[in-house]
């Protein structure tokens, strides 16, 4: 049997994902934009320029090596003349200082927001925690345990090991990272998202998740043949039509939708099923990127989808009266990143 090419389904993923950053602004064109603002153009990182050889050098990691190209190209754009500290520069914010480093070279150097977080995200060190403060006792403990999993970990595996050691701590400091193997994304999803807790992702937590579902299909939904038909009663009538057009919405995104009958069924059990959140626009575009997500796994795909939509919207309580306090919450506690990002936005 052929094997499938795994090149072309990564890149129609990476598709996939540059297409809904790209519907909320924050894809390439955006920052081509930004980009071609009165800020230099972001450093490429593919070569090092020129620069006199540091004593420090011979002891950098991999990490520290590519920090030091960027902050190289960085300076040699800006200020040729502090390529001769890059080394110092390394040594004092490798590791844990990486975003504040960035943050201050964006507020000196006037970079547009976007510059500052593609530069970041280009230097992140897997090895080191960065999210929190050096007196944290319990991070201290989680870069001991990261360290040890980078040692014994096949590079570019070192997901895949936290997830296969239960390590729900390593896995969500690493997915903070990226996910860079997507067959990881649903057990990652589910972490996340809360539907199950790591060590019971196999086991008694998710066989619940999906019977519960499969109830609610059966109560809501009558299926003859293949085809479904929903059980309505007059008041759900305005509700199948809405989550029709919503779903037909959500299809405009290229690549979003593969299965809108099955978003279409997720979207109506779940409304009938909780008749006191009702539904705000947009819920399709978050169920469908869920169910896209967990399609990686199509036996049990809709009913996982059902359970971390559910668990998401718990957790955002969303409903009439509280969107707008969820959103107020968001932009304060917002408010002083942004402010260190971009001052007059703020």
């Amino acid at each position: 049997m052929a094997q499938p090419d795994r090149g072309r389904e990564e890149q129609e993923e990476d598709d996939f994902f540059a297409n809904l950053l790209e519907e909320a602004g924050l894809g390439a064109g955006s920052a081509d934009s930004a980009r071609s603002s009165t800020s230099s153009p972001l450093p490429v990182l593919d070569s090092e320029p020129s620069a006199p050889s540091s004593p420090g050098d011979s002891s950098f990691t991999s990490e520290d090596k590519v920090l030091r190209a960027a902050l190289l190209a960085f300076y040699q754009d800006r200020n040729p003349e502090n390529m001769a500290s890059v080394t110092s520069i390394v040594k004092k914010y490798r590791g844990a200082g990486i975003a504040e480093l960035w943050v201050q070279l964006g507020l000196k150097y006037n970079l547009e927001p976007v510059q500052v977080v593609d530069l970041l995200s280009r230097t992140l060190y897997l090895t080191s925690r960065f999210e929190s403060s050096e007196e944290d006792v319990n991070a201290a403990s989680l870069e001991r345990s990261l360290q040890k999993l980078m040692a014994a970990a096949v590079p570019g595996q070192e997901l895949a090991q936290a997830l296969a050691e239960g390590s729900e701590s390593l896995v969500r400091l690493l997915v903070f990272r990226g996910i860079q193997d997507r067959h990881l994304r649903p057990a990652c999803w589910k972490l996340l998202l809360g539907c199950a807790p790591l060590r019971a992702l196999s086991s008694e937590v998710l066989a619940e998740m999906r019977a519960e579902y499969a109830a609610l299909r059966r109560e809501f939904v009558l299926e003859s043949g293949g085809e479904f038909i929903f059980k309505q009663d007059p008041a759900s009538v305005e509700l199948v039509e809405i989550l029709r057009s919503e779903v037909q919405r959500a299809k405009s995104i290229p690549g979003l939708v593969q299965q809108p009958d099955i978003l279409l069924r997720l979207l109506y059990v779940y409304a009938r099923a909780h008749p006191d959140a009702q539904y705000v626009q947009g819920m399709s575009e978050m169920a469908a990127v869920i169910l896209h997500v967990m399609g990686q796994e199509p036996e049990f795909a809709e009913a996982d989808s059902f359970g971390c939509f559910k668990a998401l919207l718990a957790e955002f309580e969303v409903n009439v009266e509280r969107v707008t306090g969820v959103v107020h919450n968001l932009v304060g506690s917002a408010s002083s990143v942004l402010s260190r990002y971009d001052p007059e936005l703020a």
